[in-house]
């Protein structure tokens, strides 16, 4: 009996066993089992599942803060010193997401119990353990929306007040701490009368480390105060540390002084006389500043002291928030010594510095624009920075620095120019990248400044770009977003000669993201080709040879995602005339891939194209597809061809329809009109001033042999339909024509049509960008 019963308990302790002596991956199955190995397990299981929190909490962060985190909170004070700092760094991950309140009010809690425990720490280990968690407690305190009571405040004050009395340092660094956090949660009439006396009297701590924690807490005291306040009391006391002996106080004060203006500004309460308060106090201390730069940067920093270095490295934060605080008040002498000491931060030899430059340049530019110096010149040197990240965060601000140097008498704007076709050929992709990112913002800055020959340059540099993305897919969709964005600013040649040429070669050579988006783009500047004979030739050219088998059948499924789009961007009067027949023709295509795609899409298609016969012949088909995924899909539609069309034309979409159609004819009507009006001889100067043939609106009475006809509801849309189906130049090409129509004059050389003659000609003057 005996031997039974201790079979029994020692089966039991291994059951036992195997709960907490799980591997790893295990853990991850299960929320309610990592929750059992914070209670139970050894600190060994426990620390692998506080190093996974970060991951967890992307993934479900819902179960995260209901099951796990409240464990966390309430069990880190029984665990051993060491698990409490890992606690803490979990915790200060968890903060930095968009926890909720509630959370956050719960890392709150904890941090302030961790706080509250007499510790028997070495000297080393208290000071990091009170390091952790009182910053754990500021972090958390900073959630927004966090439920802070009035008891919650007492208790934070008191703490604070019997740290502060501690005598040892590290207790009353987390007293300035707990204040600047309390700063947050309180109202201004206690931030003034009682948390502002308690950071002051810290401001005065024998200790240097107590000093700037109190410096740092004043920075979240001046959102809770007053501007008086602060012009009165906080800002005299922050200006005398900026005189420190000690260095750290002194760039702690620098930051604090920056960061005060920045919040200021940001909240924009202050009144004229407060602002001239501001700007006045600043301005000498930019000056002292600038003078200490000239005097320090001009060194080789490899050799200057960690202290000095320090400073220069904070200076160059800060530098531009004071600039721009005291930049109505400077003197002209003041303003060389300030330039003076922007442009030695530029040129020494310290990367940090002039990182910081980089990021300043922007605001540098609009405060000093037109009063002193060639800042052209500053933008090349920060061009040509061997380091990468200095080129980086130029190129990030460089469509806003460039709406600034294009207005500057002092700014040779061929040199901006040239600047920023090197920063979109930068051989570093992710300076390229900011440069796309705002191709719109720097296209419209140029045309709005009359430098066409600049648009021409950064075209060129997109072409030369173009051919060093490969493999960046993310970049390469950009480029073609950024143009579907800033079509409207190119003429029709321009965009029938570079960009068309340029979205092609994306269709051909990109990943699946890229070619959609090139494809969709190639609608877009079809949209804006205003020249009846370029719109001919870039339809053939560059949306039918999509559909050809001259090319992999995945750039055949292109040509539905452009047709996709061609839904959204044309009138169907225009879609029919132009590019409903390259889908008819797709569904007769081989592979099922693509009948499958164009079943998919019947619905977006049907609208525009349900009147149309071949359209409803390509139903029928679709319907018998010998292939079951395609009739399935097809079928789950419905069919279209029973019912009224009104099912699939609604009143909203025929007015979206009718408003794109008047677009389109006051579009083009423009367009003849300027040709006529510019006519000598038969001819027409074009917008780029070649002169070319252009033959009269051809005036339909009949539907042409092959064309498509659109349906007709008004007298008015009669005009404009027929108005649409004179812009185009013959039947509609079928796929296997295309290839054809269009290279068979390139291989013989010779040019059969007067369309031809002018594109060619078009294409010819571009030669030269690709």
């Amino acid at each position: 009996m005996g031997d039974g019963l201790e079979t029994i308990d020692t089966q039991n302790e291994e059951d036992e066993d195997d709960v907490f002596d799980m591997s790893e991956n295990a853990a991850f199955y299960s929320i309610d089992r990592m929750a059992d190995i914070l209670l139970y397990a050894e600190d060994q299981d426990k620390e692998f599942i506080l190093g996974e929190l970060q991951q967890l909490l992307g993934h479900c962060p819902d179960d995260f803060e209901n099951i796990l985190l409240p464990v966390i909170c309430n069990q880190c004070v029984q665990w051993s010193t060491d698990l409490q700092f890992k606690s803490a760094q979990a915790l200060s991950y968890i903060v930095a997401y968009p926890i909720s309140p509630g959370a956050g009010k719960e890392i709150m809690n904890c941090s302030i119990r961790m706080l509250k425990e007499d510790t028997e720490l070495r000297n080393q280990d208290r000071v990091f353990f009170f390091q952790v968690w009182s910053g754990l407690l500021v972090e958390s305190m900073q959630v927004t929306n966090i439920p802070v009571f009035k008891e919650d405040l007492d208790g934070l004050l008191q703490l604070g007040k019997r740290f502060s009395e501690d005598q040892r340092m590290e207790n009353r660094k987390a007293a300035g701490r707990i204040y600047g956090a309390a700063c947050t949660a309180s109202d201004r009439k206690l931030a003034e009368s009682d948390i502002l006396q308690r950071i002051l009297r810290l401001s005065y701590d024998n200790d240097v480390i107590v000093l700037g924690t109190a410096i740092e807490a004043m920075v979240m005291l001046a959102e809770s105060i007053g501007l008086n306040t602060i012009q009165g009391v906080l800002w005299p006391r922050i200006l005398k540390t900026v005189n420190s002996d000690d260095v750290r106080v002194r760039c702690t004060a620098l930051r604090t002084v920056a960061t005060i203006l920045q919040n200021i500004r940001e909240r924009n309460l202050a009144s004229d006389a407060d602002n001239l308060f501001f700007r006045k106090s600043v301005a000498s201390l930019l000056v002292a500043e600038a003078e200490m730069i000239v005097r320090d940067a001009k060194a080789d920093l490899r050799n200057v002291t960690d202290e000095t270095y320090m400073t220069l490295e904070v200076q160059s934060e800060i530098f531009g928030e004071l600039l721009y605080t005291a930049m109505d008040v400077l003197d002209t002498q003041s303003t060389v010594v300030v330039y003076h000491a922007y442009i030695s931060l530029a040129s020494c030899n310290g990367p940090l510095l002039r990182r910081n430059v980089a990021y300043n340049f922007p605001g540098f530019s609009m405060c000093m624009s037109g009063k002193y110096g060639d800042l052209g010149a500053v933008l090349t040197l920060l061009c040509r920075d061997r380091d990468d990240e200095v080129r980086w965060k130029l190129s990030a601000g460089l469509h806003e620095s460039l709406k600034i140097l294009l207005k500057d008498p002092m700014v040779d704007n061929a040199t901006a120019g040239k600047c920023v076709v090197a920063l979109l050929t930068d051989e570093n992709l992710a300076v390229s990248g900011n440069v796309v990112e705002h191709l719109g913002e720097l296209i419209k800055t140029f045309r709005e400044e009359n430098l066409d020959e600049h648009v021409n340059l950064l075209l060129s540099g997109l072409g030369q770009l173009e051919g060093m993305v490969d493999g960046s897919w993310r970049l390469q969709e950009m480029i073609c977003k950024q143009l579907k964005n800033c079509i409207t600013l190119f003429d029709a040649p321009t965009i029938a000669g570079v960009i068309l040429p340029l979205l092609w070669n994306l269709t051909q050579q990109g990943m699946p993201p890229v070619r959609a988006s090139a494809s969709e783009t190639i609608m877009h500047c079809l949209r804006n080709i205003d020249d009846k004979d370029l719109l001919n030739f870039s339809v053939k050219k560059f949306y039918m040879r999509l559909g050809s088998f001259e090319y992999p059948y995945r750039i055949r499924l292109n040509l539905i995602d452009a047709a996709l789009e061609g839904t959204r961007v044309f009138s169907s009067v225009f879609f029919r005339e132009f590019f409903c027949q390259a889908v008819v023709d797709l569904a007769e295509d081989p592979l099922s891939n693509v009948r499958l795609k164009i079943a998919r899409n019947v619905p977006a298609f049907t609208p525009a194209c349900i009147t149309v016969p071949e359209f409803k012949s390509m139903l029928r088909e679709l319907r018998k597809d010998k292939d079951q995924d395609v009739s399935t899909a097809i079928k789950s539609m419905g069919n279209p061809l029973v019912g009224k069309v009104e099912q699939w034309q609604t009143p909203e979409w025929i007015a979206k329809d009718r408003q794109k159609l008047k677009a389109e004819r006051l579009f083009f009507t423009k367009e003849l009109e300027r040709k006529s009006s510019a006519r000598a001889g038969g001819h027409a100067v074009g917008r780029n001033g070649s002169i070319h043939g252009i033959g009269g609106v051809r005036k339909q009475s009949q539907p042409r042999r092959n064309s498509i006809s659109p349906q007709k509801e008004t007298e008015a849309e009669e005009s404009d339909a027929a108005f649409i189906s004179s812009l185009r130049s013959g039947p509609p090409l079928s796929r296997d024509q295309v290839p054809s129509a269009v290279d068979r004059d390139r291989n013989s050389g010779q040019v059969s049509t007067d369309e031809d003659q002018q594109t060619s000609s078009i294409t010819r003057s571009f030669t030269r960008l690709w």
